[in-house]
């Protein structure tokens, strides 16, 4: 079963469960920081047989026999994010949650055949997504009552990578020298898996520590104009999409305030 058909599955489930009566439902507003890494990915064309206009990598293979593209990650980057949810009852609740990575840009290296082993690529990523979550406690769900929370949640949502200009340099060659591939802006379906441990402060105030896999879909450059310079001049040259996976792990502290 598809991850996204998984998520939304269990989601569904869990919401129709719920009794319909709202006693005992409790709001409570979220923040949150944590670090977020990225896992390695690869810049691929979007279709490597495009002519026009031109696929930027083709369908064939680099010196290091491999298919061409440019390989790398998005790095780390600190994780903010806002939440407001609801506790439908004492081991289920529900939340909208906002989530930004300021900090992630791609840096990794290409393989072009005959132009050098050191290719390096790099651009800025502009990260941010919104996503439903309903979570679980399974102590609660036993009966069993405690300071200490631990949980396990499943988001889906919406994410929107904006990606600047990709560079691609060639310091072995002296045509081109670098080529800069236009940004773009991608809205991809988004979902998340996440498991951790609260502990409640008092009847207003529970803190937690988590850690969260996210698949926050594709981030892609936009059919435009690729910025060729060689030795000699610049010129501009039609150049189809590319695009690459972006998946994250975090590690979160947050803080939830109930009413």
């Amino acid at each position: 079963m598809r991850p996204s058909v998984l998520v939304a599955t269990v989601l569904l489930a869990a919401l129709v469960s719920q009794p319909a009566a709202a006693e005992g439902i409790r709001p409570y507003l979220r923040t949150t920081l944590g670090l977020d890494w990225s896992g390695n990915t690869t810049f691929r064309d979007a279709d490597c047989n495009a002519v026009d206009p031109y696929a930027l990598f083709g369908c064939g293979t680099g010196d290091d026999g491999r298919r061409i593209g440019a390989r790398g990650d998005f790095g780390t980057s600190t994780l903010l994010g806002l939440g407001a949810g609801l506790e439908l009852t004492p081991w289920f609740r529900v939340e909208a949650n906002l989530d930004v990575r300021p900090g992630l840009a791609f840096s990794g290296n290409a393989n072009f055949a005959r132009a050098g082993a050191d290719q390096p690529v790099h651009g800025s990523l502009t990260q941010a997504d919104l996503m439903a979550f309903a979570y679980i406690d399974p102590l609660a769900a036993m009966g069993v009552q405690s300071r200490w929370q631990p949980f396990l949640g499943l988001g889906a949502g919406v994410s929107r990578n904006a990606v600047g200009a990709m560079t691609y340099d060639f310091p072995a060659l002296q045509q081109p020298r670098y080529s800069v591939m236009p940004g773009g802006t991608e809205y991809a379906f988004a979902w998340a898996a996440t498991a951790g441990i609260g502990y409640r402060v008092s009847d207003a105030v529970t803190l937690e520590l988590a850690y969260r896999y996210s698949d926050l879909g594709k981030v892609a450059t936009d059919v435009g104009s690729l910025y060729n310079v060689t030795s000699r001049s610049a010129r501009y040259i039609p150049i189809a999409a590319t695009e690459a996976d972006l998946v994250t792990q975090s590690v979160t502290v947050s803080a939830r305030f109930g009413f």
